[in-house]
């Protein structure tokens, strides 16, 4: 009678509004419920009662199936199908929730092995990780161990945990998430929005994907102040670079305003509801599949970052005008990367800075809503003066029809609502700034077909200096071989009549793969003036000149070729010898003078063109830097001479054993660092051969007196391993691999 009394009270703890709460046959059923499974819960792992189910996610871009959430489900002989509900909390409170974790995570490995030797496309698993085992220090290791054992790509394991697990010792917790993301994991936050500290931690919450809570979504999405909500919730995350999961999606309204609000992927009952194992094996099998992409910007491919130019100096400027400070913060840091940012805090002052940059600005966001001078009065301004008047200007403010409709009127290029959604945004900025280079492409078009001669045309005072440019690269063709306009800071050339249109690299039709070591073009942007040079293709020899014009935002460089003739460069020098000295100096640049191996600038362009190739052709690619340990005694003890014997021995063992296929290399990175490079090359096999390197450089002659024991450490990766990482992002893991190597090594006591 007290157990049964002490129940009925522990029922109404934390319910306030019940002063009297009674036993009943609903608290004798659960209690009953509750000895069933802490009574067998034991037996039920050890005869795999538990399935892993697998429900898909679905990327809204595209209707593809991108992964699926790793679920469990009890089925037990007798009494069937047990609900979550009703074994896992239990768990959770008893410890025995980690034993379970490691079992799903061990079959979802198992099954991804499984998948893979089958040659179906392989997906992202997401499995959940329990608060108790995020105490676990052997956390890590456990998963690594699995990952290692049944050979699963890193980044086909992606770990959910659930927001409330954040909540109770936060720094703790959220050390231990750092520590799993830096070893390659995808943190995905489960059922965000089921609590209340979410807003203020998720800036420093170590997470890569927000997973929408399934009561968010439905409560949320149907109702009109939930859907703005939804819509900033959503905002929010993608300023912050996480990409977004809404879970329990049911109907096709949810899916349409979901998809308005620009979210990445979903996953419910409306696309598909758990299965079984060997109902996702047959959908696997016929489905078609897209890779998941764990940030907000790498989803949508409009919201693909520019390439980063040289220099902060060289990007073009944006005025972001608004008298909110969070506004613009959220501006500046949308477009950081693509844009030198001014901001001002109103009309005036914005006209102001106006009136002494006009030239230099590119891009103007404007608020409506400001002190002082408004937003409408300032773009009246802008349109009507003639050195301003023909800068984009996008309008970012609350929307309502007859502002956006006003500002339209009124000359605006665009008008942007808000609250931001920085991916639509970025969007609409740059088919803006399109929209501004098609104009000017149509100016130019016009001044084109004036019947004045080229060389009248190109001093016309009315025209402006890219019309100039243009008609001065046709006065120019009739004397030269070659004349081409060229982006000097990026080696591309620009199509005549095309002003940012890129053909093709500038120093292919030297047959050259990179950058020319003695680039004038670049100098004389630099410069703003004009250098000359001599240019050797293989077979014959160019003056040219190049010279700095204005063009676009930075300027470009006018190049004026002429090939010289034969017998003219036999009248003032020995053609042969000339040919064969350059010849000469063209390798020396693609090859490290003391061991033989390819210098960093031959790794630069290779690799690139070998990630590029890989992708296309659907191969894999592997890369390895190697670190010869202690390098620095050997100088020390045995001197530099034979220091250097021993670092061209190592280069010929990995060229000999390792870099075994047609294309394979190896690069000198640094003084006693190489990077070795293997082409169509599977993660097993790259496996094996930098294994095998440690037991090649056990003993090494030098010569007929010195014979050393070298020990190296190595830092691997294949590509498959990264999510649309680049050769620059291929040698970042394979260092950063290195690095935890060697600070293993360096923590065994010796």
């Amino acid at each position: 009678m007290c157990d049964w009394a002490k129940l009925a009270a522990q029922s109404s703890k934390s319910v306030y509004d019940r002063a009297c709460s009674y036993y009943d046959e609903a608290l004798q059923q659960k209690q009953q419920q509750e000895q069933f499974v802490l009574a067998n819960m034991r037996t039920a792992l050890l005869e795999r009662q538990f399935q892993v189910y697998y429900q898909p996610k679905y990327d809204l871009n595209n209707e593809l199936m991108a992964g699926a959430e790793a679920l469990v489900r009890w089925i037990h002989p007798t009494k069937g199908f047990l609900p979550p509900s009703a074994f896992i909390p239990l768990f959770e409170n008893n410890g025995y929730i980690t034993h379970l974790d490691e079992y799903v995570w061990e079959t979802v490995c198992r099954d991804i092995r499984g998948w893979m030797d089958q040659g179906y496309t392989p997906v992202t698993i997401s499995a959940n990780v329990s608060r108790a085992d995020l105490y676990n220090p052997r956390l890590p290791d456990i998963l690594l161990g699995l990952l290692d054992k049944y050979k699963v790509p890193i980044r086909y394991f992606h770990l959910e945990i659930t927001e409330s697990a954040y909540t109770n010792n936060p720094r703790q917790i959220v050390q231990v998430v750092k520590n799993l993301r830096e070893l390659g994991f995808s943190i995905e936050m489960d059922d965000f929005g089921s609590g209340y500290s979410s807003l203020n931690m998720l800036a420093e919450m170590p997470v890569d994907i927000l997973k929408l809570d399934m009561g968010f979504i439905q409560n949320e999405a149907g109702s009109g102040n939930g859907k703005g909500i939804l819509n900033f919730v959503i905002s929010l995350a993608k300023w912050l670079d996480l990409a977004v999961i809404a879970e329990g999606v049911e109907t096709a309204d949810q899916i349409a305003a979901l998809r308005s609000m620009d979210c990445n992927y979903v996953q419910g009952f409306y696309y598909a509801r758990p299965m079984k194992k060997e109902d996702f094996d047959v959908l696997l099998r016929t489905a078609k599949v897209t890779e998941m992409v764990c940030t907000s910007q790498a989803v949508r491919l409009s919201a693909l970052p520019a390439p980063a130019p040289s220099s902060t100096s060289d990007l073009p400027l944006m005025l972001i005008i608004d008298d909110i400070e969070f506004n613009r913060t959220v501006l500046s840091s949308a477009f950081s990367g693509e844009y030198r940012i001014v901001e001002k805090e109103n009309g005036s002052t914005a006209w102001d800075y106006l009136e002494a940059h006009y030239a230099e600005v590119r891009m103007i966001l404007l608020d409506l809503l400001m002190p002082v001078v408004d937003g409408f009065q300032l773009l009246n301004k802008i349109r009507f003066d003639v050195r301003t008047r023909d800068i984009p200007v996008i309008i970012t403010s609350q929307g309502d029809t007859k502002s956006e409709q006003r500002a339209l009127e009124m000359q605006a290029d665009d008008f942007i609502s808000k609250p931001y959604n920085t991916v639509v945004i970025r969007h609409r900025v740059r088919n803006v700034q399109e929209s501004s280079r098609l104009r000017q492409l149509e100016r130019q078009h016009r001044i084109a077909q004036m019947p004045l001669p080229s060389i009248e045309r190109s001093q016309d005072e009315s025209l402006t200096p890219e019309e100039k440019t243009l008609l001065a690269v046709d006065a120019l063709m009739p004397y030269f071989d070659i004349v081409r306009l060229v982006d000097a800071r990026h080696t591309l050339v620009h199509e005549p009549g095309c002003a940012g249109c890129s053909a093709h690299s500038c120093f292919s039709i030297w047959g050259k793969t990179a950058r020319c070591s003695n680039c004038t073009s670049l100098q004389a942007l630099q410069k703003k003036n004009r250098c000359s040079k001599l240019e050797y293709d293989g077979k014959n020899l160019y003056y040219v000149i190049s010279a700095y014009v204005p063009y676009g935002e930075s300027g470009a460089v006018l190049e004026m070729v002429t090939r010289l003739d034969d017998q003219y460069v036999d009248s003032i020098l020995d053609r042969g010898m000339l040919y064969v000295s350059l010849d000469t100096i063209n390798h020396q640049q693609d090859r490290d003078p003391l061991t033989g191996a390819f210098s960093r600038r031959y790794l630069n362009v290779r690799l690139e063109h070998y990630v590029t190739s890989a992708r296309s052709r659907q191969t894999d690619l592997g890369a390895a830097m190697v670190d010869i340990r202690h390098f620095r005694q050997f100088n020390d003890t045995l001197g530099h001479l034979i220091s250097d014997e021993i670092l061209r021995s190592v280069v010929k063992l990995l060229q000999c054993n390792v870099a075994q296929s047609k294309g394979d290399f190896v690069a000198r990175y640094d003084n006693d660092r190489f990077l070795l490079v293997c082409r169509d090359i599977a993660p097993d096999v790259f496996a094996r051969r930098i294994k095998a390197i440690t037991g090649l450089m056990h003993h090494i002659t030098v010569s007929q007196q010195v014979s050393v024991s070298v020990e190296v450490v190595v830092g691997s990766v294949n590509l498959s391993e990264l999510s649309g990482g680049t050769g620059r992002d291929l040698i970042h893991e394979a260092d950063r691999r290195l690095l935890l190597a060697k600070a293993t090594l360096d923590a065994v006591p010796q």
